[in-house]
């Protein structure tokens, strides 16, 4: 039986089915993030959340925040976008955990 959490599936797949949720190009996504379409690109081919810099990082934790907040985002919209979240979540805060160890 397929493992449906945001390990078995990469992080570039699941930011693109939110994307695609959101009934977005790659150009508006980016727009919305303020980036540009290549870096979606890249970002949609990412395999871990751990390739990703912490500036795309902190973006992708305040869109999905916002989607999170959102009352008229339907709820599989927000159920993707918790997916992200939490694995941005987890990435800031590790960063953040390394830097307090220096």
């Amino acid at each position: 039986m397929p493992n449906n959490n945001i390990s078995s599936i990469s992080i570039g797949k699941e930011i693109k089915v939110l994307r695609k949720l959101l009934n977005e190009t790659q150009s508006e996504f980016a727009k919305s993030l303020f980036l540009n379409r290549v870096t979606i690109c890249h970002l949609e081919s990412l395999e871990d959340v751990k390739d990703m810099t912490n500036d795309i990082a902190f973006r992708l934790y305040y869109l999905t925040s916002k989607i999170l907040q959102s009352s008229c985002k339907e709820d599989y919209v927000k159920e993707q976008a918790s997916k992200i979240y939490e694995a941005v979540n987890t990435l800031i805060e590790e960063s953040h955990r390394k830097r307090l160890e220096k």
